[in-house]
């Protein structure tokens, strides 16, 4: 199977359960430019620190 998304589509499926699932079968092959690989670690990191900081207000005001 061959899939062609934008960089805000593969970083939203990366954080998604089905996602990861994709990412772990034996028959996904990804393949990046160097520019959009880049592009998608930056938005990883970025969306993944987003969403510590709001787990950790969370858990500050529950507690």
């Amino acid at each position: 199977m061959r899939l062609v998304v934008d960089t805000n589509i593969l970083v939203a499926e990366l954080l998604r359960k089905r996602g990861i699932a994709l990412i772990n079968s034996p028959n996904f092959e990804l393949s990046l430019a160097e520019k959009m690989k880049n592009e998608v670690q930056y938005e990883l990191q970025k969306r993944v620190s987003i969403f510590s900081y709001q787990l950790s207000v969370i858990s500050y005001q529950l507690f």
